[in-house]
């Protein structure tokens, strides 16, 4: 499978950034404020995501009950604590952060 960098080793499929960013908009809904800063946000976000629609999908869904700032900064002190285990973060975390996400939320 080809992603947006090149071959995927994980074999997770990803998407390209501009369809990656299209479709988290309509996952979202009208949830998002969209200026500027929200389209950085978005941007940043998908890039450390690296453009997995589950992980992007599951993203988007909480932009519903959080604030799309807090849902970044929850992904990046996340990131930061699965930069201290041994394996290398990739897609494979990309998705795990965001079901772990999607359960806490529930919760």
């Amino acid at each position: 499978m080809q992603g947006p960098d090149g071959p995927d080793q994980s074999g997770i499929p990803t998407l390209l950034p501009l369809p990656a960013k299209e479709a988290f908009k309509a996952f979202a809904d009208n949830n998002l404020q969209i200026s500027d800063e929200s389209e950085s946000q978005i941007d940043s976000l998908l890039y450390q995501l690296e453009y997995v629609p589950l992980a992007l999908r599951l993203s988007a869904q909480h932009v519903k009950q959080i604030p799309l700032e807090e849902l970044l900064s929850m992904w990046e002190k996340d990131k930061t604590s699965i930069l201290t285990e041994p394996s290398k973060p990739g897609r494979l975390t990309s998705v795990s952060f965001s079901t772990n996400l999607s359960l806490q939320i529930l919760e």
